[in-house]
């Protein structure tokens, strides 16, 4: 038997630690002096002599008559029956002056009147927390709230909690059990149905909630969630506070809402069907476990709506490339602009992503046609829906199908804020010689027509004195170049008056458009880099400048 065992088995007996490594120590030596007792257990002689001094009071030790004294321990025997006999003096004082302190008590009298402030108590070891319960549930007087974890349930059917509920259901208190089912709580849950008002919800984490009428309340916020009963690791918090019961008292009532009855989850779990149910998830990281879960469980398709691409790619890059490797179809629908354009690339090449501008502080993920996770952002924190209820993910889908069918695929986006990122850069460039060469620019810049409506330009340049007509610009790529895009230029040009209006076109114009600017008497500036536009441009203001009031005549 090793010295933790017999250290621990004296300790039944009352006896401390020190105490017994003493008895050990004079066990395995012999009788020696208090000196050699100081020096083999570590300590000074004065604390020897006092620690010999007691055990030889109790009779625990032998001394002998010379000098110095040696001491000897007493056999076991007689160490056993005087510390059984100590004991049971202690209980017999105990018993004795039991009922005169309780008649005593209730006499006392506060000494300062009024309320009494809040008490607060730690309650450590899973046997004294489940007595705490019983005690609180014994004194109920209408209402028992129980909150707490699948194992829990089995736990306290063990330890006989569920006794005292029930008997508590008998004198007519009210007693409600929200936990989660499982297949391996169903007997316990099964019990627990029978005389309370039992409520099935997935809750996250290692936690308990136990309040009685309004009186009092237990809060385990993370404790060992083993089946075992001896643990020490579990820790509550009791109090009396009202306003604290108060508060999580309703944190109870809004997750009855959100939870379903436990007989139809366990008629369900039973024939094997998935659990129908729906809750709200509350706050940013639960949000992003539960999204991460269903993209990670997916089989076949993803359907996503999201507000932040960025986070999204961030966050799930590797489940969603996952998914897509796993052969599971990913449709994705964003808005997608210059901040998030990396973003959107990498998406695209795992799932099939589309543009819709008025996607607003919306998150949506539905798994396989058989859950969804709806977020609609607003202020004072996230808060989401999750549900597997069939009816409710179909509706959900149908309402988004409208914006995917009639939204812009991600190639068409990304080419088309390339090309306009582009188009900035040829502007700012032709800008700054433009102002250098003493001309006001807005880029990009309007217009009035002879029409009297305002025309759109990617440049309008006007002269510091009258020495030139105005000049107004649009950038095309050979993407824009279509007969279609072309003659928007072309007509915008039209309502200008002493203004000249030119078209650089990156890099060239196609063959079978050529003629067309001419006729408009719109100049053409083809070049391949946003220098070389500049240039052309500077060239040709400057032979026109004794061309008042226009460059060319316009149909």
């Amino acid at each position: 038997m090793s010295v933790e065992s017999v250290i621990e088995d004296f300790s039944n007996y009352g006896l401390g630690e020190k105490e017994t490594n003493l008895l050990i120590t004079l066990a395995k030596l012999g009788p020696i002096k208090a000196s050699s007792v100081a020096r083999n257990l570590g300590i000074n002689r004065m604390a020897a002599y006092r620690m010999l001094s007691r055990l030889t009071d109790m009779g625990l030790l032998q001394v002998s008559a010379e000098k110095p004294m040696r001491f000897a321990v007493a056999p076991i025997e007689e160490i056993l029956e005087i510390l059984n006999k100590v004991a049971k003096e202690r209980l017999d004082k105990m018993d004795h002056v039991k009922e005169r302190l309780i008649g005593s008590w209730k006499t006392m009298t506060p000494l300062v009147e009024g309320e009494m402030e809040n008490r607060f108590r730690i309650v450590q070891g899973r046997e004294q927390i489940y007595n705490l319960i019983k005690r609180m549930c014994n004194s109920a007087e209408r209402d028992i709230l129980i909150m707490t974890t699948s194992n829990d349930i089995v736990r306290m059917r063990f330890a006989g909690v569920d006794d005292v509920l029930e008997e508590s259901s008998r004198r007519g208190i009210r007693v409600r059990i929200i936990s989660e089912l499982s297949s391996a709580n169903l007997e316990a849950a099964e019990r627990l149905m029978d005389f309370s008002e039992f409520r099935h919800i997935a809750l996250r984490g290692a936690g308990r909630l136990v309040i009685t009428d309004e009186k009092e309340i237990l809060t385990s916020l993370a404790f060992d969630d083993s089946i075992s009963l001896k643990t020490e690791s579990d820790l509550g918090l009791w109090t009396d506070g009202r306003q604290y019961i108060m508060m999580l008292r309703d944190l109870f009532q809004q997750t009855v809402v959100n939870s379903t009855p436990g007989e139809e989850t366990l008629q369900a779990i039973k024939s094997g069907k998935p659990v129908e149910e729906l809750r709200i998830v509350r706050g940013e990281k639960e949000f992003e476990n539960v999204r991460e879960s269903l993209v990670t469980s997916a089989k076949e398709r993803l359907f996503i709506v999201t507000t932040n691409l960025e986070k999204l790619s961030k966050t799930l890059q590797k489940e969603l490339t996952d998914a897509h490797l796993r052969g599971v179809r990913i449709e994705a629908m964003t808005t997608i602009n210059d901040k998030n354009l990396r973003h959107a690339k990498f998406l695209g090449s795992v799932c099939k992503i589309r543009h819709n501008p008025a996607i607003r502080k919306i998150d949506l993920v539905i798994a396989d046609g058989s859950q969804f996770l709806l977020s609609l952002e607003k202020s004072g924190g996230r808060e989401a829906i999750w549900s597997n209820v069939i009816p409710e993910v179909e509706t959900i889908y149908r309402l988004f199908e409208t914006p995917w069918s009639s939204s812009v695929s991600a190639d068409e986006r990304i080419i088309e804020i390339e090309r306009l990122n582009a188009s900035r850069e040829y502007a700012i460039v032709i800008a700054k010689s433009l102002r250098k060469a003493g001309w006001a620019v807005s880029s990009p810049g309007k217009i009035d027509g002879s029409t009297a409506m305002e025309s759109k330009f990617d440049l309008v340049a006007k002269p510091e004195a009258r020495s030139a007509n105005a000049i107004a610009v649009d950038i095309m790529f050979n993407q824009d170049t279509s007969s279609e895009i072309l003659m928007k230029t072309l007509l915008k040009a039209t309502t200008l008056e002493t203004v000249d209006a030119f078209i650089v076109a990156v890099p060239k114009l196609a063959d079978s458009l050529t003629a067309l600017p001419d006729l408009y008497g719109v100049k053409v500036i083809e070049s391949k880099t946003p220098e070389g536009a500049s240039r052309s441009l500077l060239g040709m203001v400057n032979r026109s400048k004794s061309e008042i009031p226009a460059l060319n005549k316009r149909v």
